[in-house]
């Protein structure tokens, strides 16, 4: 199961009708696993509890964490912001 937390929220509801359309219907379809390819680790998240990990969907990134078999995402951010989002999660 996909949850979203009130800033993902906010972060979607802050873009375009169309790239909101764009992301929640790829939401559906994306392998969350962190073996698939366009997947991420944050690397200074490596060690840590729970780990952060990333998702490409076009330009824009999620940030989600994995609890059990579901999924968390934490933020949706566009690719030149992301680097300033990790330093906010460390």
């Amino acid at each position: 199961m996909v949850y979203l937390t009130a800033r993902a929220e906010k972060d979607l509801k802050a873009l375009s009708p169309a790239q909101q359309r764009r992301i929640l219907s790829k939401l559906e379809e994306v392998d969350f696993s962190p073996n698939a390819p366009h997947v991420k680790k944050i690397t200074a998240t490596r060690g840590r509890k729970p780990e952060i990990f990333r998702a490409r969907i076009g330009t824009y990134r999620l940030l989600y964490i994995l609890e059990g078999e579901d999924v968390v995402i934490l933020r949706i951010v566009h690719r030149k912001d992301l680097e300033k989002v990790i330093r906010e999660f460390l």
